[in-house]
C-alpha cells in the first residue's frame, strides 16, 4: 500500500517556465516565503530565450535557496513538466505556474490533508487540491465572471494542489501531446482511476491575469475542453467494452 504524504516527507515543487524573466523572481520568492520551505525548488527553463537564467541564478546567489535549474529546448509545458517530475526526488509534488504566486500559508496546512483518512485504509489520499484566486496585473477583467471563477469551491489546478508522488506512478506523466490542457487530461485520467482527492478549502494559489496568458484564447479553450471531454469518453467506452458483462438472469 503506498504510504501517506506527511509533513515530514520531502517536497519538490516544479516550475516550468518559458520568457518570463520579469514575473519568474516573484514566483519563486513566493515558494521560498513558506513557513515549510521545500526541500527542492526545480526550475525547468524550457528553451527562453530572455533573461530566465540569470534571474534564477542571482536568486539562487543571493538566498541559497534549494533551487534546481534544468534547460530544455522548447517542447512546450507539457514536456516541461515531465523533465521536472522525472528529476524530482520528493514524495509530494507540487507546482506552480512561473506568471502565479502561492500564498505566504499555504504550508504546512495543506500537507496535513494527506493524514486524513481515505475511504479506506487501501485508498489513502493521493492528490489535496485547493482553490484558485485570479487577480488582474495590469489589465481590465470583467468583475462579475473573475468573481464568479474566485467563488468556487475547489478548482482541479495543478498550482493549487499537492500530489503525492505514487499517484504519477499510477496515473503516468502529462501527455505533451495536447498543450497546455494537459493538467486538464491528467486530472480526468486521476478521476477515472478512483485516486482520493481531498479539498482545502482556502486560498493554495494566486493567479495572475497580465494579457499573455496561454489560456486567454477563448476559441481554444473551448475546442480543447470538447477534445478532453471526447478523450474522456474514449476511455470510458473502452473499458466498458472490456468489462466482462454479467449474464442475464435466465
Amino acid at each position: 500500500m503506498p504510504e501517506k504524504g506527511a509533513p515530514t516527507e520531502q517536497i519538490s515543487v516544479i516550475l516550468a517556465t518559458y520568457n518570463r524573466a520579469r514575473l519568474l523572481r516573484p514566483a519563486l520568492e513566493s515558494i521560498l516565503r513558506q513557513a515549510r520551505v521545500p526541500d527542492e525548488v526545480i526550475v525547468v527553463d524550457d528553451g527562453s530565450t530572455d533573461d530566465t537564467p540569470a534571474v534564477v541564478q542571482d536568486l539562487i546567489n543571493e538566498t541559497a535557496a534549494p533551487i534546481r535549474y534544468l534547460w530544455q529546448a522548447n517542447r512546450g509545458q507539457p514536456a516541461a513538466l515531465n523533465h521536472g517530475l522525472r528529476a524530482a526526488r520528493g514524495g509530494v509534488i507540487a507546482f506552480l505556474d512561473s506568471d502565479d504566486l502561492w500564498p505566504a500559508d499555504r504550508l504546512p496546512a495543506q500537507l496535513a490533508f494527506f493524514h486524513r483518512e481515505g475511504p479506506s485504509d487501501a485508498q489513502p489520499v493521493g492528490i489535496v487540491l485547493g482553490r484558485k484566486e485570479r487577480f488582474a496585473d495590469g489589465v481590465t477583467v470583467n468583475p462579475s465572471e473573475l468573481a464568479a471563477a474566485n467563488r468556487r469551491p475547489v478548482h482541479y489546478s495543478l498550482g493549487a494542489a499537492l500530489v503525492a508522488r505514487w499517484v504519477f506512478d499510477r496515473v503516468g506523466l502529462f501527455d505533451e501531446e495536447i498543450g497546455y490542457s494537459a493538467d486538464w487530461d491528467w486530472f480526468m485520467r486521476a478521476l477515472e482511476l478512483g485516486i482520493v482527492m481531498a479539498a482545502d478549502p482556502r486560498v493554495t494559489v494566486l493567479g495572475r491575469i497580465h494579457g499573455s496568458n496561454i489560456t486567454s484564447d477563448r476559441a481554444v479553450g473551448i475546442r480543447q475542453t470538447a477534445h478532453l471531454v471526447k478523450r474522456h469518453l474514449d476511455r470510458q467506452r473502452a473499458q466498458d467494452a472490456a468489462t466482462p458483462q454479467a449474464p442475464d438472469d435466465a
